[in-house]
């Protein structure tokens, strides 16, 4: 028989230790899922609130001030919340990026890149702010063959004021007439890679994690965007035939020639998943709005290395971001020096803000890449439009009238866009989380055991940051 004694050290050598209880108590803990407030988001509302539910987050539509993330549109809630957040909640903009991303301040930065390391930045089109630049361009115009030149408002969009010219005296009759006064002039890529005839550019999501130090990544799934009339070197017959010339989606998708992909007209279960139709190679063929992983393998198949697009399209984000670098440092400190209210902000360019750009990128007929313009607030919606036949609202079919289209629409989830946006958009969230060490909450919005978050980080690739070498011609 037992003694009590040797009863009573059983019982003490049964107690969990000091390190047990705190394992045991880490297990036991559960984070809630990181919230991310969509109350200024507008048009991205749709598309944020189906990558948040596939990777299990919280979505607020209203001011919730212990969101972790607030997702803004604008300066000036970037500016009012950055004067409200605390050190464990993130921005997703970076102060300075609206003005940089303007077309002339952009072609600054690049031209000053150009002049110093033209080999670094032989990837940016020869380029000319107008009207200081006219006797450049002019000197230009004469002193070499001639070719053809694209004039962009600085602070357009979606194609907007935008033509093309064929001669220096055309440009200057152009100009003066321009409701703008802030123009950019680039030389135009006249030999760009066709595919069936058609032009096309590619929009590559970058994302900046940070400026201080500079984390960036880019994710290897986008938009191909394609022209809806088949491409002809400019003449002056053409010129004026947008929708042979720019690629831009708001143009093209007026025309009676924009092609949607078969089984486009899918609806949303709750998770985010397509809830019906199944999806291929098949239903992107000949659309004017593809996926740039089914464009790869079209290239692939003519017999271009399309891994060495890839190295040369890393290439051009990190020297472009090298180059974004300083100027945002300097955005930053201007902007709390001019605003009392920001002052006493700890941001200086770390994680607390991030930002989810568009880098807008051209093949020519030898697959070399050119960087057109960088956007930074890239379209995520994910709806399409269909114009619809006279009757159709009588057979029970909300018709729209909105300014997307002059005639009657429809309005429906597009499959390329959701599957494109989820990919970029899922993957960033999952980064910016990964990435940030001031919050417990966002740092395991990240299951490193998820296999859907795994697939959303398998397209991005880290090409500035810790352990991630410059690349140098």
């Amino acid at each position: 028989m037992a003694s009590s004694e040797d009863s009573d050290t059983t019982e003490i050598s049964m107690l969990p230790s000091i390190e047990e209880k705190a394992v045991r108590k880490a297990e036991k803990r559960r984070f809630r899922p990181p919230i991310v407030c969509l109350a200024f988001s507008s048009a991205s509302a749709e598309a944020l609130t189906m990558v948040l539910k596939t990777v299990g987050w919280q979505s607020r539509d209203v001011l919730y001030e212990k969101s972790d993330i607030f997702w803004v549109s604008t300066l000036d809630q970037l500016l009012t919340r950055l004067k409200c957040i605390s050190n464990r909640q993130v921005c997703s903009r970076i102060p300075g990026m609206y003005m940089l991303c303007d077309k002339c301040p952009f072609s600054k930065m690049m031209g000053r890149g150009r002049s110093i390391f033209r080999s670094l930045y032989d990837f940016y089109p020869e380029s000319w702010l107008l009207p200081d630049d006219l006797k450049a361009l002019s000197s230009a115009c004469t002193s070499t063959k001639e070719f053809s030149i694209i004039v962009k408002p600085n602070s357009g969009s979606q194609g907007d004021g935008i033509f093309l010219v064929s001669s220096y005296e055309d440009l200057v009759k152009r100009i003066s007439s321009a409701p703008e006064r802030d123009l950019i002039a680039q030389r135009y890529i006249d030999r760009p890679l066709l595919l069936d005839g058609l032009k096309f550019d590619l929009r590559v999501y970058v994302l900046i994690r940070s400026i201080e130090p500079l984390d960036v990544w880019i994710c290897h799934e986008g938009l191909a965007r394609f022209c809806t009339d088949k491409y002809h070197l400019p003449n002056a017959r053409n010129l004026s035939k947008v929708t042979s010339h720019l690629t831009n989606y708001s143009l093209n998708k007026l025309s009676d020639r924009f092609v949607r992909p078969d089984n486009s007209h899918m609806e949303l279960q709750s998770d985010g998943e397509a809830a019906t139709g199944e999806w291929g190679e098949e239903q992107e063929r000949n659309a004017s709005k593809r996926s740039i992983s089914y464009v790869f393998q079209e290239i692939s198949r003519l017999g271009y290395n399309t891994e060495s697009i890839w190295e040369q399209i890393h290439d051009l984000v990190q020297q472009t971001c090298l180059l974004l670098r300083p100027s945002l440092c300097e955005s930053i400190y201007e902007l709390k020096a001019r605003d009392p209210g920001l002052a006493g902000t700890s941001y200086s360019g770390g994680p607390s803000c991030f930002h989810l750009l568009g880098f807008d990128i051209m093949l020519d007929e030898k697959c070399k890449p050119w960087l057109l313009e960088m956007n930074c607030s890239p379209r995520v919606g994910i709806d399409d439009i269909e114009v619809v036949a006279k009757g159709t609202e009588a057979e029970g079919v909300k018709v729209c009238r909105c300014m997307e289209h002059h005639r009657p629409h429809v309005h429906f989830i597009s499959e390329v866009d959701r599957r494109v946006k989820l990919q970029a958009l899922g993957g960033a969230l999952l980064l910016v989380s990964e990435g940030f060490k001031n919050s417990k909450v966002l740092s395991h919005g990240f299951r490193a055991d998820s296999k859907k978050h795994q697939e959303l980080l398998s397209q991005y690739k880290q090409i500035c940051g810790e352990g991630v070498e410059v690349q140098h011609k």
